[in-house]
Order: structure tokens, then C-alpha cells, then sequence
């Protein structure tokens, strides 16, 4: 992760985030696994997420966020 920096009255900083593309039923889901310390922690985040949804998400296009203390339906996207 890069340190914060002030660029036209906000603040910006990077940091890494793990992108699992998840297949179903309804096509393909972009779920975006920011907490991973690795690409297999992240597929483990991801088969989390799975058992823990009702019934498979919407597409909508935008990508699902795991949070580890999140439960679905993962809906609010920090930026």
C-alpha cells in the first residue's frame, strides 16, 4: 500500500486488491477481495463469500466487495 496524498482536496492512497472472477448460472461475477495477503487467500475469501450467499448475486456489472465481516450482499462500495 502507498501512503495517503491530497490531490485537489481529496485523498487518494493505492493498495492492493485481489479480483476473483467467479462463474455461475447467471454468467460471470467480478468479486473484488481487498483484505487477501495472497492469491490463494483471496480464492478462500471468494469460496466464503459463496456459501454464504441465499441465492446467486444480480449481474449488474459492477464488481461484488469482500470484507471479512461483511454478509451479503456486499453492497457498499467505498469509493
Amino acid at each position: 500500500m502507498s501512503s495517503p496524498e491530497v490531490y485537489n482536496g481529496w485523498i487518494i492512497k493505492a493498495q492492493q486488491v485481489y479480483c476473483v472472477d467467479i462463474w455461475d448460472g447467471k454468467g460471470n461475477h467480478r468479486v473484488l477481495v481487498p483484505h487477501a495477503i495472497s492469491e490463494r487467500d483471496a480464492i478462500s475469501q471468494a469460496k466464503r463469500w459463496i456459501d454464504r450467499q441465499k441465492e446467486p448475486p444480480e449481474l449488474t456489472g459492477d464488481p461484488e466487495i469482500i470484507n471479512p465481516d461483511d454478509e451479503p450482499p456486499f453492497d457498499d462500495i467505498p469509493f
